[in-house]
């Protein structure tokens, strides 16, 4: 599970949802550049189905980082100009070490 120094040279950019008052008694879902890390990041699964005549494609990531309490299971990953849904955040073997990160690109949160 150990990645290397150099393999996480990825940068990636941490959004996390805030909620702020709409002035009319509701409230607003905004994201929000919580932090920057850098990760080493590795494609697990492609694939693609054919839905009403559209095809949609789906991937599932998995970024390694230093150990890390910024993300959460309900934060976005940004990176290369691509946004991802967080779906698992662990803390491998429970050492404060590395943070793996599993997480999709073209589905909805």
């Amino acid at each position: 599970m150990a990645a290397s120094n150099g393999s996480m040279r990825h940068e990636v950019t941490v959004k996390n949802f805030t909620r702020s008052s709409d002035g009319a008694g509701g409230f607003v879902n905004n994201t929000t550049n919580t932090t920057t890390i850098f990760c080493a990041v590795r494609q697990l699964s492609q694939q693609e189905t054919y839905n009403q005549g559209r095809l949609d494609g789906q991937s599932t990531f998995e970024f390694i980082t230093r150990f890390t309490t910024a993300v959460e299971q309900k934060s976005v990953l940004e990176y290369d100009s691509k946004s991802f849904n967080v779906r698992s955040v662990t803390n491998t073997n429970e050492r404060d070490k590395y943070t793996v990160i599993i997480a999709e690109e073209g589905v909805a949160l």
